[in-house]
């Protein structure tokens, strides 16, 4: 019931959005609307720094506890290299789909988006070179607290695999109190994550806002044509992995799938998949526990 409404509320801020946007944009001049814009944009920085807060003690916590209770090394193995293989397999394929895609239907075209050329503009890519000595600082931590403090979330998991292992090992078949202790903590990011999914609505109404405001209505058409391919690549994406599920997993499928819409929704509402990790962390732990 909950995830419906926020859902819902979340429709709404799209659609109040583009009309707030609308109305502004006609009543402003371009420095007007670039200083509302500015203004608007910040609830949607709070809201990604409030997802970013909860991701990292969440996926520590879980993983930790997941990998521990398994009973031994080789099940961690077979279930660590099916997990890898399938993350493989499924970036191939969307990245096989992404390229076809964008050679057909050309997204973008039309935009006409020009940049000042006296002005410099920072992409947030990195522009140097991918080598095995910059991959390898990048996957492994050199302090889990900085790995946490900078939200890199593949350095977190390979500390919680070894940590969750090592403690493996060291409880055998008894209890734990850490792992007691991180299943408590578990707990209480899921419920502040719920408290921070009520921020989402407010979020996408800001940003959409913002966007509008500075480009007026016109920019939705054409935008939506360019978001509507976007979707349609991620409808095919999922078929194709709904399909592998389906092979693998049987009727198990269908109440994953059902788990999943949450995360899903609020993934495309967003435009973040920073926003629905904690929820789909959540509904593969509910999954897995049925």
């Amino acid at each position: 019931m909950k995830s419906r409404f926020i859902v819902k509320a979340i429709v709404v801020g799209m659609v109040l959005g583009v009309a707030l946007g609308g109305v502004l944009h006609s009543q402003l001049d371009a420095a007007g609307a670039k200083e509302i814009s500015t203004y608007l944009n910040m609830i949607t920085d709070v809201f990604l720094r409030l997802i970013k807060m909860v991701i990292a003690p969440l996926v520590l916590a879980t993983l930790v506890t997941g990998v521990a209770s398994m009973s031994g090394s080789g099940s961690i193995g077979r279930v660590g290299f099916k997990a890898i293989s399938w993350f493989l397999i499924a970036s191939l394929v969307s990245l096989g789909i992404g390229l076809v895609l964008a050679n057909l239907l050309q997204p973008g075209t039309g935009l006409n988006l020009t940049v000042d050329p006296n002005q410099a503009v920072n992409t947030g890519l990195s522009a140097g070179s991918l080598s095995l000595p910059v991959f390898l600082s990048h996957v492994f931590p050199r302090s889990i607290i900085e790995a946490m403090g900078s939200n890199e979330v593949l350095q977190i998991v390979i500390f919680s695999l070894f940590f969750g292992s090592a403690l493996a090992f060291v409880k055998g078949t008894g209890k734990s109190l850490i792992v007691d202790v991180l299943e408590e903590l578990a707990n209480v990011m899921f419920k502040v994550t719920d408290y921070v999914m009520y921020v989402a609505p407010f979020a996408v109404f800001a940003a959409i806002a913002s966007t509008v405001t500075v480009h007026g209505l016109g920019m939705v058409m054409t935008f939506g044509k360019m978001v509507a391919q976007f979707f349609l690549g991620i409808a095919l994406l999922w078929l194709l992995i709904s399909l592998a599920g389906y092979l693998a997993l049987g009727q198990r499928m269908k109440p994953l799938l059902s788990l999943m819409r949450e995360p899903l929704l609020i993934a495309f509402s967003t435009a973040s998949s920073e926003a629905a990790y904690p929820k789909t962390i959540a509904a593969l732990e509910k999954f897995g526990a049925n």
